[in-house]
């Protein structure tokens, strides 16, 4: 999998927003967010909780492994970022036995 870049997913993310569109104070609005809570992450460099960036990618209706790394994973591997945003102890208690 590649490193995870920040700046890259900006870019992305700006990108998707302008694919569709729709103003980030929208796509802030519609994943239950401030309003300049997406203007934040892709102007001034602020880095998001997984619970709101899962939220901001059900607003745009993309996956959380596409924005942040630019790949498609099979959906058995959704579950694990299901996982992460649902229960974050569990999902990092996962990730330390496979790291085993």
């Amino acid at each position: 999998m590649e490193k995870f870049d920040l700046d890259s997913m900006r870019e992305r993310l700006d990108g998707e927003i302008k694919r569709q569109r729709r103003s980030m104070t929208e796509v802030s609005e519609t994943a239950g967010l401030s309003k300049g809570y997406v203007r934040n992450i892709i102007a001034r460099g602020q880095v998001p909780t997984i619970d709101k960036l899962h939220a901001i990618c059900n607003a745009l209706e993309i996956k959380v492994p596409w924005l942040l790394y630019g790949i498609s994973v099979p959906p058995e591997a959704e579950a694990i970022f299901d996982l992460l945003e649902r229960d974050p102890k569990k999902f990092y208690a996962l990730l330390e036995l496979a790291q085993a």
